[in-house]
């Protein structure tokens, strides 16, 4: 394995020790993980550690960034490692802020950020992270940022609290696109709906246009001035996006996109979004204007 100055697998698995012997069912997965890696198994530990990082694990999530960080049973994927790495930050976990750090700060990647490098490491720093205390004055030299760009990370160090899954998370949305919005660092994808991705085309009225666009646009018109609570977050991508019940002001997202027809209703969605579907057939809304 490839050594650089940060904690690698060998280091996690020693640091785990009672973690593993103590957790359920999800730290088995990281177990086995790290036991099929010490054997060289690298397909093995892979399976496992995605296993368990997928649950929310952050122990896994660190083992399986290193791995992707470092091409071990895999091509390297620094983008991938990064994403890996910050569902363990967000967590808490000092380890995985020191890394994605690191990341962040070397300008040969492709999520090379100053300002980011520097909020990351300085969690690490108030974790009490020795690695991260001994190279925080070269981060102060080597970055450079001047004061706007340090008044936003202590502004970002003063609002952070480690993500809990479960947790409802508040406050004014960003849309993505017509089922993803991000409040704050966050990412979510609201729940029980399908949508149109921004760019496909659809005729209404006989003419052609980007239904995926207008319905991003509708998404907007429904947060826009509100604020936005989601609940029930489920893990549903690498990149930290979460599948999440929403509301904008009380008001139900999902059911407001279905509402105006610019979303479907999942087959495993609830009986009132799918009847609310039907009914916006009925009414010629959104997708269904003739």
């Amino acid at each position: 394995m490839k050594r650089i100055s940060m904690p690698t697998i060998a280091a996690l698995a020693a640091a785990l020790v009672f973690t593993i012997v103590t957790a359920s069912a999800v730290h088995a997965d990281l177990a086995d993980g790290i036991s099929a890696y010490d054997g060289g198994d690298y397909e093995t530990a892979i399976a496992e550690f995605t296993s368990a990082a997928q649950a929310g694990d952050t122990g896994a999530q660190l083992a399986l960034a290193n791995m992707m960080h470092f091409g071990e049973g895999m091509p390297q994927d620094i983008a991938g490692a990064a994403a890996w790495y910050r569902l363990a930050a967000e967590r808490g976990d000092a380890v995985a802020q020191v890394n994605l750090a690191e990341l962040a700060r070397a300008g040969t990647n492709p999520g090379y950020d100053p300002e980011a490098a520097f909020f990351w490491l300085s969690l690490a720093v108030r974790s009490g992270h020795s690695w991260a205390i001994a190279a925080l004055p070269g981060y102060k030299h080597d970055l450079q940022l001047g004061a706007a760009a340090l008044k936003r990370v202590d502004q970002r160090l003063a609002n952070w609290r480690p993500f809990v899954t479960g947790d409802p998370i508040s406050g004014s949305a960003e849309v993505q696109d017509a089922s993803t919005l991000s409040i704050g660092s966050q990412k979510f994808r609201l729940t029980e709906i399908d949508v149109l991705a921004p760019g496909t085309h659809c005729v209404v009225r006989e003419n052609e246009h980007d239904c995926g666009h207008i319905s991003s646009t509708a998404l907007m018109d429904i947060v826009i001035g509100a604020t936005v609570r989601c609940d029930a977050h489920v893990l549903s991508a690498k990149d930290g996006t979460r599948t999440a019940y929403c509301e904008a002001d009380g008001y139900d997202l999902s059911f407001g996109m279905i509402y105006a027809g610019w979303a479907t209703a999942t087959d495993d969605a609830n009986a009132h979004y799918k009847e609310t579907e039907r009914r916006a057939r009925q009414a010629h809304r959104g997708l269904w204007h003739e």
